[in-house]
């Protein structure tokens, strides 16, 4: 975490939040929604995986332990899974059009 927070370009927070898994997929849909036309809005993500469509439509997502969070055939597999996201305060304020709603991120001292 040290080295990330030597590299970041903005003073900001990093925090850990529970996520809806609902939210989760907004906020994914929100990120791919314009990929390829230059506006820099894109998800770095780690720790599950996005089989997108060729319009950028969100096919599937499964975490790397094998779970499936969404399928475009059943949407959410379990409305009530919330997740653990590590994030920093500029995402998690909507500085970059991520759509995070409403959370409440831990702010330094």
């Amino acid at each position: 975490v040290a080295e990330v927070i030597n590299v970041l370009p903005f003073p900001n927070s990093i925090g850990v939040q529970q996520v809806p898994a609902a939210d989760l997929i907004s906020a994914l849909e929100n990120g791919f929604s314009q990929l390829g036309e230059g506006d820099g809005r894109f998800p770095q993500i780690s720790g599950f995986s996005v089989i997108l469509g060729e319009d950028g439509s969100i096919l599937n997502v499964t975490l790397d332990d094998g779970t499936t969070v969404f399928t475009v055939e059943d949407g959410l597999h379990d409305a009530d899974l919330t997740l653990s996201m590590a994030t920093n305060s500029v995402l998690a304020d909507g500085v970059s059009r991520f759509g995070f709603g409403e959370w409440q991120h831990p702010r330094p001292p």
